[in-house]
């Protein structure tokens, strides 16, 4: 069992739908990190993009 909760099995590649589904949790996520506004659509799509 990991620090995190018990191991649900191996991990498994989301398809765009799914990862494009989670788009305010990453702006959320990039705006605690500092990412200025101006920037912020141009980062989050880097990060889509990149997972």
């Amino acid at each position: 069992m990991s620090p995190w909760g018990p191991h649900a099995g191996p991990a498994r590649a989301l398809n765009i739908a799914e990862i494009a589904a989670q788009e305010p949790l990453i702006r959320s996520a990039l705006r605690g990190l500092g990412v200025r506004a101006i920037d912020l659509d141009d980062v989050c799509q880097d990060v889509v993009l990149g997972a």
